[in-house]
């Protein structure tokens, strides 16, 4: 998906999705991959068929794309990765910084 994760996440929150949502989510996929039913699977080879088992409720595709792209970054242990975890905390200010609150 292109887009930077800014990008991303303000398309995911123009969905509904809040910050807590995207937590659990992101952390539901990366387990689910690492040590869980799909584990071996790369988080960006996710079906939309993989997602809803894996958080119980279906994804749009580009949803999908965008919440496996932010998953990733979320498991990220460096300064971008940092900066999104803490946009999840306080999701509604981070897009009023962005002009899109």
């Amino acid at each position: 998906m292109a887009g930077t994760w800014q990008e991303r996440l303000m398309l995911l929150h123009a969905r509904g999705w809040n910050g807590e949502l995207l937590d659990e989510a992101c952390t539901a996929l990366l387990e689910a991959c690492s040590e869980g039913e799909l584990e071996g699977q790369e988080v960006s080879e996710l079906t939309p068929g993989d997602a809803q088992r894996v958080l119980a409720e279906a994804v749009a595709e580009d949803e999908l794309r965008a919440l496996c792209s932010l998953a990733e970054l979320h498991d990220r242990g460096d300064a971008t990765g940092d900066e999104f975890r803490a946009a999840l905390r306080d999701l509604d200010a981070f897009a009023d910084s962005l002009g899109g609150g």
